[in-house]
C-alpha cells in the first residue's frame, strides 16, 4: 500500500539509507495535494464501501484501488485519478493502495480480464470501466445525501468531496455521508453519455503529484528485488545455446562444490542451479560442464538467408504476403506516380 498520508521513519539500510540521508544534513520536503491525518481521531472511522474501487472513510478520506503495477509509467496515480475525476473528489484528501489480486473486481479488459500491467494498455483498458465505476459511486453518494434530507436526488448536486442542495443551501462531505450510508443492491445504471465532458475535467489532465513519488524518494518504496519471503531460495539457469536443443550430460561436480549451492536441476530447455543468493547460484552455473543435442531446427537458421528470402517475397508481386492494416489504394497512387523512389531496407533478426 502506497500511504502518502502518514509517512512512517525508514529503517531500512543499504540504497534506502543513502535516500534517507546522513549525518551531515537534513532535508525536509513537503508535498502538497496531499491530506494530513488527525494526530489523535476523536471517534473511530468508519468505512463505507460503494463499490470495490473504494472505501470512504468518516474523517473524509478516500482509499482508492490501483489495479495495474506501478513500474514507473505513472499507473498509480492515473487510474485513482479517474475515479477521482468522476466521483468528484478532491485530490488532497485521497490515497492509493494496490488493489487485491481479484480478476474478477479488477481485470483490465484490454488483456481479457486479467489482471495484467503491459503494452501501454493500462490506461486504455480500465479509462471507460474506471470512469463510470466513479460516477457511479458519485450516484451513490448523490442517493445516500437525498435519502438524508429527504429530498428528489435530482435536486442533488456535486462539489468536490461533497454533496450539495442547492434549495435549501445544506451541504453534506463525502465524509459526513460515508457515516451514515448503505450501498444500494444494485448499482446506479451510468452510461458512457453521463461522462464528464473532457471540458470540465479537474484532474485529468493536469499537473498532478505522482502518488509513488514520496516513497520513492524516501526509500520506502518495495520493488520485486527488495522481496525476501521466508525461505526464499535462487536459481539462474544455462540455456542451451541454441532454442530447442536439450542437455544429454551435465557435469555438475564443480558447480555442487560451490558455496551456497544447494541443488542443481536439469530442465527440458537447460540446467539450473539452485543456490542460497543469487551469486552462489551465477557461480554454480558457470562451473557447469553441460553437453547438447544437435538437432534442434534453429541450428540450420541462416540469418542471411533469411534476408534473402524476405527480400525476394518482398519483391514478388504475386506473393500478396499478410495484411496487417489497409488504408486507400497503395498500388494504385505508386503506379501512377511520376517519379517513384525505391530502396530496401533491413535490419537482424533478433528476438
Amino acid at each position: 500500500m502506497i500511504d502518502l498520508l502518514a509517512p512512517t521513519p525508514v529503517t531500512s539500510r543499504g540504497r534506502r539509507q543513502f535516500l534517507v540521508g546522513s549525518g551531515a544534513f537534513t532535508l525536509a520536503v513537503t508535498f502538497s495535494g496531499c491530506a494530513s491525518v488527525a494526530e489523535s481521531p476523536a471517534a473511530p472511522v468508519k468505512n463505507f464501501n460503494p463499490n470495490a474501487w473504494m472505501r470512504i472513510g468518516s474523517d473524509g478520506i478516500v482509499t482508492l484501488s490501483s489495479p495495474a503495477s506501478e513500474m514507473g509509467q505513472g499507473t498509480m496515480t492515473a487510474m485513482p485519478l479517474i475515479i477521482a475525476e468522476e466521483m468528484d473528489l478532491d485530490w488532497a484528501m485521497c490515497r492509493v493502495e494496490q488493489a487485491r489480486f481479484s480478476p474478477k473486481d479488477y481485470g483490465n479488459p484490454r488483456f481479457g480480464g486479467g489482471m495484467t500491467t503491459g503494452a501501454s494498455r493500462t490506461v486504455q483498458g480500465y479509462w471507460d470501466s474506471m470512469r463510470i465505476a466513479g460516477a457511479q459511486a458519485r450516484q451513490v453518494m448523490i442517493e445516500n445525501a437525498a435519502k438524508h434530507w429527504n429530498v428528489p436526488s435530482a435536486q442533488i448536486t456535486t462539489a468536490p468531496h461533497a454533496c450539495l442542495h442547492a434549495a435549501s443551501g445544506r451541504r453534506l462531505s463525502y465524509g459526513q455521508i460515508a457515516a451514515f450510508a448503505t450501498a444500494p443492491e444494485k448499482m446506479p445504471v451510468v452510461t458512457k453519455a453521463q461522462l464528464k465532458p473532457t471540458a470540465q475535467h479537474r484532474l485529468i489532465g493536469k499537473d498532478v503529484i505522482r502518488v509513488d513519488s514520496f516513497d520513492k524518494v524516501t526509500g520506502r518504496a518495495k520493488f520485486g528485488i527488495d522481496q525476501r519471503p521466508a525461505g526464499l531460495r535462487f536459481a539462474s539457469v544455462l540455456r542451451a545455446p541454441v532454442q530447442g536443443d536439450t542437455p544429454t550430460s551435465v557435469n555438475d561436480t564443480a558447480a555442487r562444490a560451490e558455496k551456497g549451492v544447494l541443488n542443481v536441476v536439469r530442465l527440458p530447455y537447460g540446467v539450473a542451479v539452485v543456490a542460497t543468493n543469487s551469486w552462489a547460484a551465477m557461480q554454480g552455473k558457470r562451473a557447469l560442464k553441460v553437453e547438447w543435442t544437435n538437432t534442434a531446427k534453429a541450428r540450420s537458421y541462416s540469418t542471411e538467408t533469411a534476408l534473402l528470402e524476405f527480400v525476394n517475397r518482398a519483391e514478388d508481386a504475386l506473393d500478396t504476403g499478410v495484411t496487417m492494416h489497409a488504408h486507400g489504394d497503395a498500388d494504385e497512387v505508386i503506379n501512377s506516380a511520376v517519379t517513384r523512389v525505391e530502396a530496401t531496407y533491413t535490419n537482424e533478426h533478433t528476438s
